[in-house]
């Protein structure tokens, strides 16, 4: 069952994100996850905006220092879809905005996530996303429908 439908803080979340422009180059803190069990720090996906050339590039930091995903144009007052699959049981991280894949990372770590706040407070990374972030739910319509469909039938 690994992937075939991942629910909120069990492996993906799902959101609507608008990005504001900023005066000057920034990192943004999108969400955090929390640690992986018996550790004490988590990891904060962020995102750089570069304002003077309209660049756009998502990361995630780790024990060994920050991921980054390539370079990418998006523009801004604009609502995107954003998800991010957080699996630890298949160790692996992949956040989408639209339907293009912005970062690719290994990850081992937990799958609670708090939008919009640099919870660990990683110097690098700004206390608070400054642009529109809102949670969306899961849906889990297909468990439930191939759960449906091999109930037994009712007399």
């Amino acid at each position: 069952w690994n992937g075939v439908a991942r629910a909120d803080d069990e492996g993906a979340t799902e959101a609507r994100i608008t990005f504001e422009r900023p005066s000057a180059s920034i990192a943004l803190p999108i969400f955090t996850v929390s640690p992986p069990a018996g550790t004490g720090v988590g990891h904060t996906v962020f995102v750089l905006i570069e304002p003077g050339n309209d660049s756009f590039q998502f990361g995630i930091t780790a024990s060994t220092g920050e991921q980054l995903g390539p370079v990418r144009r998006l523009d801004y007052n604009t609502t995107y879809a954003l998800r991010a699959v957080i699996d630890p049981r298949v160790g692996v991280f992949e956040l989408y905005i639209g339907d293009r894949q912005v970062l690719f990372a290994e990850y081992r770590g937990g799958t609670k996530v708090v939008f919009g706040e640099n919870t660990y407070h990683d110097n690098l990374i700004s206390d608070h996303f400054t642009g529109d972030i809102q949670r969306m739910p899961i849906s889990m319509s297909l468990c439930h429908e191939l759960l449906d469909s091999v109930s037994p039938p009712t007399r």
